[in-house]
């Protein structure tokens, strides 16, 4: 886990954005072997600090889960919804990010602000990428919801994955990294 450190305006939002491919910049991007633009699209996924970038408030919890997915995992043969599946795979998910929901069908802007950004996680963790990249992932989160999202991320990380995360708060990144890069003015310490 790598963490991104600056203030605003230092230069690490357009940073990590630009790995999403979501900034212009220039250089090159290899991923999993994978370069380029297919690299950022196939093998990363990108979470933005602002959780209702990330989530469809008019949409149930198991909706906003399986958002990012596409044909293979939820659609069948002249893309027909496979709804048996959809609905295993949301309850799976809920169970495996520890999403704290009566039931999958529950409106997403019925639960607490950290049960939403495990939702936000989830639904880019689901798509299997190796690289995530984060912007702030506890802004606005309780403090048990923050160690659960930090044990979520560990564990991906420690299956062989990447995982790069904005902080603009500098303590929490005592608490979920192991590597840290401070910018300042658009530059990166080594």
């Amino acid at each position: 886990i790598i963490a991104l450190v600056g203030v605003e305006g230092s230069g690490s939002r357009e940073l990590i954005r630009s790995f999403a491919g979501l900034e212009r910049c220039t250089g090159t991007i290899t991923i999993a072997n994978e370069s380029g633009e297919h690299a950022i699209g196939a093998m990363s996924a990108y979470v933005p600090a602002t959780r209702q970038l990330s989530l469809y408030s008019n949409f149930s919890v198991g909706e906003n889960l399986l958002v990012r997915l596409g044909p293979p995992e939820i659609a069948g043969a002249g893309l027909m919804l496979k709804t048996r599946r959809m609905k295993e795979t949301a309850e799976a998910a809920v169970k495996r990010f520890l999403v704290k929901t009566r039931t999958t069908t529950q409106a997403i802007r019925s639960l607490s602000g950290g049960n939403q950004q495990k939702v936000a996680i989830a639904q880019a963790l689901l798509c299997g990428p190796k690289l995530l990249l984060l912007e702030e992932p506890t802004r606005g989160v309780d403090i048990h919801s923050k160690a659960e999202i930090y044990r979520l991320l560990r564990d991906y990380a420690d299956r062989g994955n990447l995982v790069i995360i904005l902080f603009t708060e500098a303590l929490e990144v005592y608490e979920a990294a192991d590597r840290v890069h401070v910018t300042a003015n658009g530059r990166v310490s080594p």
